[in-house]
């Protein structure tokens, strides 16, 4: 996970994660996870099992925010 959320889905990542408007940041502070990214895109941190889990936060938010009814 840790070369595929670094190589293949690097710009998924980016998008999503380092985009201010992502859901995730009414949760969590934006810092440490864009610290998380950074680090983890450059090779100097794995933190690959962290990012997936906040991608997949992403992800269920995204589909929560938007359901018809909100």
């Amino acid at each position: 996970m840790s070369r595929w959320l670094r190589e293949d889905k690097a710009d998924y990542l980016k998008d999503t994660l380092l985009s201010s408007s992502s859901p995730v940041y009414l949760y969590l502070r934006m810092e440490p996870v864009l610290r998380m990214v950074r680090s983890h895109l450059n090779g100097t941190g794995d933190y690959s099992a962290k990012l997936w889990n906040v991608l997949m936060l992403d992800g269920w938010l995204r589909c929560v925010h938007h359901a018809p009814g909100r």
